[in-house]
């Protein structure tokens, strides 16, 4: 709950002194900006101060106590009006609720009791006020971002709403730290359930900011800084504000986060131009292992439209492996120096493809890609991938054709009730033939290779989340944790219990 400004104007100094001494300002949440004794001076003040409530006299020397109220409003179009009266007018009152002034209080009848509760008023008011005003100030943004508006398309309300950013603000652009290769994944869309702010930060309360979710990232906008738009001092300011932001929703998600600011403030008029430079500058996160990057000026342009990276497919993994791992290599080292996230993201997708259509799913192995935030790594890993790929393509070509069907046939059904018989029956072949021939070549027999590959998943499990025993059995296609207990004991010497506790979930 921030301290609200107060204004007094008023051609009597006694009721000024009256106002200042009646209540406890301070401890009751407000700040007295200061006061005025003729409309000049208030208009004086309030541009100075910016007040949240102007206590205005009715009458002052050459201007009515209402018209002032129009003025001031022009300059800060949310401020709220108490008017000051020496007796109850009651045409006058009307006039005042037509302008929007919340109440009007008799100077004679005033006591500490009454202004107090007034005060408690005028807050709530102003707290639903300012939350309504923060969602629609929101919307106009994204309205405005999404539409690429100008401001003379804005209706009026969105307007007088965006007029706080109307001189200059802070835009930062945040996104989470996740592995790479889960980015874009629903666990990981941290923001898609807000209509409103995400997240409270700790940015002074008595200015303007807004925070909205835009393409699952994070947008800051504030007008917390003041009286600098460039510089080291205003580096300084902003660092510290992105330090205050990151550690607030590192506390809200227990995630770190990489921001991307300008070295200058923005203009509504420059919001478009500044936005897209951030939002296309987040992904760099990948090529640099620091929480903040400032972004001076146009990034590079990405080659990946113009590269073609069709030689890794299938055809040229089994024909010329070599080659196309090393051409993988160098487009991959390319896209590193280069910072090139779009080359580098195309790389990256062509060898999941290529990965997949061999049946494997990278993706599901969540304990090791959780490590995977920075190019090297992921560039790393997905090489170790091929030649894990490869290496078993190879071994596999000295199994027959009958034997390397059902092993695909355990590891796509691991999960439902198997049976020798039935894959036999798939192949169109005698059970006690294709047993024989497969324990011949992998030697194992079928209830032997499906039970080693079920507590190889449930070893993932165990590793990775932090199920129970029973569900797992489930998940592995075991009718009960007893006989799952039993059957991990035997091929690993250890209960899942004793695994799980030696490999602590993550």
């Amino acid at each position: 709950m921030r301290n609200l400004k107060v204004t007094f104007v008023d051609d009597e100094s006694i009721v000024i002194s009256d106002l200042l001494t009646l209540i406890d300002w301070e401890n009751s949440g407000f700040i007295v900006e200061g006061w005025a004794y003729s409309p000049d001076n208030a208009l004086r003040l309030v541009k100075q101060c910016s007040p949240d409530i102007v206590f205005m006299d009715v009458s002052l020397p050459g201007m009515d106590g209402i018209e002032l109220c129009k003025k001031i409003k022009e300059i800060v179009p949310f401020v709220t009006f108490i008017i000051l009266s020496g007796y109850m007018n009651f045409s006058y009152a009307q006039r005042a609720i037509d302008v929007g002034i919340f109440t009007y209080l008799v100077k004679h009848e005033m006591t500490s009791e009454k202004l107090l509760d007034v005060m408690k008023k005028v807050r709530a008011k102003i707290e639903k006020q300012e939350n309504e005003n923060t969602l629609i100030r929101t919307h106009a943004l994204k309205n405005y971002l999404q539409q690429h508006l100008t401001t003379a398309q804005l209706s009026i309300l969105e307007q007088a709403h965006l007029s706080p950013y109307r001189k200059q603000f802070t835009l930062i652009m945040l996104t989470a730290l996740v592995p790479f290769l889960l980015r874009g994944s629903k666990e990981h869309s941290l923001f898609s359930s807000y209509t409103g702010s995400p997240v409270e930060l700790s940015i002074p309360e008595n200015h303007t900011t807004n925070i909205f979710e835009q393409n699952g990232d994070l947008v800051v906008m504030t007008n917390c800084i003041q009286n600098v738009t460039s510089g080291k001092d205003y580096l300084f300011c902003v660092r510290q504000l992105i330090n205050t932001i990151q550690n607030d929703l590192l506390q809200k998600f227990g995630m770190n986060f990489f921001a991307v600011y300008l070295p200058r403030a923005s203009k509504l008029e420059t919001l478009h131009h500044d936005f897209e430079l951030l939002h296309k500058c987040l992904p760099l996160y990948i090529f640099h292992k620091i929480p903040a990057m400032q972004i001076s000026g146009q990034i590079n342009h990405s080659i990946a439209a113009e590269l073609d990276i069709s030689f890794i497919n299938r055809d040229g993994f089994l024909n010329s492996y070599q080659e196309m791992v090393d051409k993988t290599s160098d487009v991959l080292d390319r896209a590193r120096k280069m910072e090139d996230f779009g080359l580098f993201s195309k790389c990256v997708n062509q060898i999941l493809l290529l990965l997949s259509g061999f049946g494997m799913d990278i993706i599901k192995n969540k304990t090791e890609i959780s490590q995977l935030l920075d190019v090297e790594s992921v560039s790393e890993y997905l090489l170790l991938q091929l030649s894990e790929l490869y290496r078993s393509n190879t071994l596999k070509s000295g199994l027959s054709a009958s034997t390397c069907f059902v092993i695909n046939y355990i590891k796509k059904n691991y999960n439902s009730w198997l049976s020798l018989s039935e894959a036999s029956a798939l192949l169109n072949s005698n059970s006690m033939y294709i047993g024989r021939k497969f324990k011949s070549e992998t030697g194992k027999a079928f209830h032997e290779y499906l039970a080693d590959y079920r507590i190889l998943q449930a070893k993932e499990l165990l590793c990775s989340t932090n199920m129970k025993i029973r569900d797992i059995a489930q998940q592995i296609g075991i009718s009960n944790s007893q006989y799952l207990s039993k059957t991990f004991k035997k091929i690993t010497g250890k209960t899942p219990y004793e695994y799980r506790n030696q490999h602590s979930y993550k």
